[in-house]
This record gives structure tokens, C-alpha cells and sequence, in this order.
């Protein structure tokens, strides 16, 4: 899924920073492995972002340097000595709309969810794994998606 920002005035800027998973814990972290994250800063947060709107902003990362024995550091993404800063417009957001589709799925219905071969509960189980497998699938909260049907036709 996507991550969001947390975002907090300083005087007249304002200041976001996005937590990575795993936190501080370097004892799980993999530093041979290079990872990207994906995060959105929300218009309703505390700065008050207007949509539509230009904003100037430059990146920094803090976290733990494996060729300085995993000391704390902190990097400025900078282009030379001169720090890159760049620009983003919050996009103008449309109210959500739910969407209706169907989709053919490769299950063998008799042999999985059918309510009279496999029990009462076969049917119902199967539309939970569906709708389990669309929210993984989706990064969308379970309770935005109904699984109405898993029969045949």
C-alpha cells in the first residue's frame, strides 16, 4: 500500500516526514537490499495543503549508514553541493465513487465453495479468501470491498 505522510507546521513551513517499515530496529534491516517507497501527503493534515496548489519542497533521508558501522546519519539529496529542490502540485481530488465489476476467477467452485458439497460455511469462506486476495491486491480498506457472489455463471 501506500504510506502516508505526517505532516507538521514549523513557523511559516512546513514539515513531512514518512516512517519507514521496520522503524529504528536495525536488527532485522538488510542494507545490501535497495528498496523504494511510495508515500502521499494529505491536504487535510496540519499544514493545510490546498488542492491545486504549487509547493517547493527538497528531500532528506535519515537512518543508519552501513559503511560508517551503522552510525545514525543523515543524507540531503543534493545534486553537487547544492541540495536538489523541486516542485509538486497537490492533485485536485474527485469524490470516490464505488465501482461495480466481475471478474472470471480459476477456482473449481464444486470443489471449494459449494455450500452442499463442502459444508454451510464454504461459500462464505470463499468470498472471504476473494475478498482478502482484492484487498492485498487493491491496497483498499476490506470494508470498501463486497464480494457478492463466487458462483459460476
Amino acid at each position: 500500500g501506500i504510506l502516508d505522510f505526517t505532516c507538521q507546521r514549523v513557523g511559516s513551513e512546513c514539515c513531512c516526514w514518512l516512517w519507514v517499515p521496520g522503524g529504528s530496529d536495525r536488527t532485522e534491516r538488510n542494507v545490501d537490499i535497495s528498496r523504494s517507497l511510495t508515500g502521499r501527503v494529505s491536504t487535510s493534515g496540519q499544514c493545510g495543503m490546498s488542492m491545486a496548489e504549487r509547493y517547493i519542497f527538497m528531500t532528506l533521508a535519515a537512518g543508519v549508514n552501513p559503511l560508517s558501522d551503522m552510525q545514525e546519519s543523515g543524507v540531503v539529496y543534493a545534486a553537487g553541493d547544492e541540495a536538489v529542490i523541486a516542485d509538486f502540485t497537490v492533485p485536485e481530488r474527485t469524490e470516490a465513487k464505488p465501482i461495480q465489476f466481475e471478474m472470471k476467477v480459476d477456482i473449481n467452485y464444486e470443489e471449494v465453495c459449494d455450500p452442499v458439497i463442502n459444508g454451510a460455511e464454504a461459500e462464505e469462506q470463499c468470498k472471504a479468501q476473494m475478498q482478502a486476495e482484492l484487498v492485498a491486491l487493491l491496497g483498499a480498506p476490506p470494508e470498501m470491498i463486497t464480494v457478492r457472489s463466487v458462483r459460476p455463471g
